[in-house]
C-alpha cells in the first residue's frame, strides 16, 4: 500500500500563505490529518534557517503529538546527528516511543546546515567524509543503546562508560530508521548497510528513479535484500484550478531559498515554474493524480507531504478524498 505522510510547518516559509508559528494551529492540523487517514507525520530537525522567522523545535513537537494523537505514525526528517549525541538522541528515541505506544520512525541524516549549528554554539566539522563517519559511528552506538545492555564504548568520535538506556523502545529491536541521503558513493551505501527506510526531498521523477537504481546496486554489493528498505520521497503539494496560482508559488518560493543560509547544499532551487511542476506535486487535480502515479512507477512508497496552502486544510481534504482511494 501507498503511504502519505504530513510534514508538519514547523517553521516561517513552510507555506506559500502567511502563517504565524503557533503550536495550536499545527496541532489542529496534525489531528485533522489523522482524522483523513494520514500515516505519518514529520517535522524537520532545524532551530533557525537563517531568515527571521520562527521555528519550533522537532522533537518537542512530535513529543507533544504523541499525547493528542492515537492512531498515525510520528518521525524526523531527519534529525542531525550532530543537534544531539547519539548516546542522548537513543535515550529520547527509546522514552518516545515508549510515550507514543510504538509509533516512532527515526528519521536521521549526517546534517547540512553549518551556520545554523555554529549560531547555535554546535560542533560542526567542513570535512564530508568525517562528517559521514560520525554519522555511521552514531547509528552503531545507538543501536547498541537500543538493547537495554550496559554499553561501553570507545570509538573515533564517541565513548560512553557503562550507559545503559531502560526501558527499551516498544518496537523492537528499535524504531524503524529513516536515512535521509542523496550522496551515491557513501551516504547511499549506509542506506543498503543500516536503513529500515530511504528518504530524500523532492526531485523529479528520472533522477528519483535513478536514486534507486543506485541503492540497488550498493543492495546488491552488501547483500542486502532491496525490497526490504522502504523509499519516500518529501515533497511539497497545493492542489488548485487557477493557472495564476503557479505565479505566487514561485515567487514565495524562491524567496524562501533565498532566506535560507545553504539552502542549495540539500535541494537545488527551482526557478522557474515549469522547474517547480516537475520537481513538485503543483496544480489542478488531475495533473497532481498524475504526478502522484508517476512517482509511484517509479518506486515511491510512502510521500511526505508539505502542503503548501497551510493554514488553510483544502488540500489536505482534497488529496485525502481524491487520491487515497486510488491506492487503498
Amino acid at each position: 500500500m501507498i503511504k502519505f505522510g504530513v510534514c508538519l510547518p514547523t517553521f516561517q516559509g513552510a507555506s506559500s500563505r502567511p502563517h504565524t508559528i503557533d503550536f495550536d494551529g499545527l496541532e489542529s492540523f496534525a489531528l485533522r490529518a489523522e482524522e483523513l487517514g494520514y500515516d505519518s507525520l514529520w517535522a524537520a530537525d532545524h532551530l533557525m534557517l537563517g531568515g527571521e522567522g520562527g521555528m519550533h523545535e522537532a522533537w518537542s513537537v512530535i513529543s507533544a503529538l504523541a499525547l493528542t494523537t492515537s492512531r498515525i505514525r510520528l518521525g524526523t526528517l531527519v534529525l542531525c546527528n550532530t543537534h544531539r549525541s547519539p548516546a542522548l538522541t537513543a535515550k529520547m528515541v527509546a522514552t518516545l516511543d515508549q510515550l507514543s505506544g510504538g509509533r516512532l520512525d527515526l528519521g536521521i541524516g549526517t546534517g547540512w546546515h553549518k551556520s545554523e549549528q555554529e549560531s547555535y554554539g554546535l560542533p560542526w566539522q567542513d570535512d564530508i567524509p568525517t562528517r559521514i563517519a560520525m554519522f555511521e559511528e552514531g547509528l552503531l552506538l545507538m543501536q547498541r543503546l537500543f538493547s537495554g545492555e550496559r554499553v561501553s564504548f570507545d570509538g573515533e568520535f564517541y565513548s560512553l562508560e557503562g550507559a545503559v538506556s531502560q526501558p527499551r523502545p516498544v518496537q523492537q529491536p528499535h524504531p524503524p530508521i529513516w536515512i535521509g541521503a542523496s550522496g551515491e558513493r557513501v551516504m547511499l551505501r549506509l542506506v543498503a548497510q543500516y536503513a529500515d527506510a530511504w528518504n530524500i526531498p523532492a526531485l523529479p521523477v528520472d533522477e528519483y528513479a535513478h536514486k534507486l537504481d543506485v541503492i540497488r546496486k550498493h543492495c546488491q554489493s552488501v547483500g542486502r535484500d532491496y525490497d526490504s528498505i522502504e523509499k519516500s520521497m518529501e515533497t511539497r503539494v497545493m492542489i488548485f484550478d487557477d493557472d495564476s496560482e503557479m505565479e505566487n508559488i514561485a515567487q514565495w518560493f524562491t524567496e524562501f531559498q533565498n532566506s535560507v543560509d545553504h539552502a542549495g547544499d540539500i535541494q537545488p532551487s527551482a526557478e522557474t515554474t515549469d522547474e517547480l511542476r516537475s520537481q513538485y506535486i503543483l496544480g489542478n487535480l488531475e495533473h497532481c493524480k498524475s504526478r502522484i502515479q508517476q512517482y509511484v512507477d517509479v518506486g515511491v512508497q510512502h510521500f511526505q507531504i508539505y502542503f503548501i496552502d497551510y493554514p488553510s486544510t483544502d488540500s489536505l481534504e482534497t488529496f485525502a478524498r481524491e487520491i487515497f482511494p486510488l491506492y487503498r
